[in-house]
């Protein structure tokens, strides 16, 4: 995982695209993912957008229609908005699909 200052998260966000909200709970981080192993390979194993697709629903879709929001770069990167909790099952279904993409 990569760790940004806010300015520099500030400047990528006007580059990102992906499943976005508009109202952030007061407790929401941003967290970057680089997540190039499984899109950016040769043979990606998914595409960036349908990752960020496939998470948000893996995570419960609820939430990231009301509260958080999962930002797309066609390179590899996720940069995910949403409060400590939901990081974490977020790092945690990335682990997963770390495994099923090996």
């Amino acid at each position: 995982m990569l760790r940004l200052p806010c300015c520099v998260l500030a400047a990528l966000a006007l580059s990102f695209t992906g499943c976005a909200s508009t109202a952030q709970p007061a407790d929401a981080v941003t967290e970057v993912y680089s997540v190039r192993d499984l899109c950016s390979t040769p043979q990606p194993w998914i595409s960036v957008k349908d990752l960020a697709t496939n998470l948000a629903d893996a995570t419960g879709a609820e939430y990231w229609r009301d509260q958080g929001s999962i930002r797309t770069e066609d390179s590899g990167i996720l940069a995910v908005t949403a409060n400590v909790d939901m990081q974490e099952k977020v790092r945690m279904v990335l682990a997963d699909m770390r495994k099923l993409a090996k």
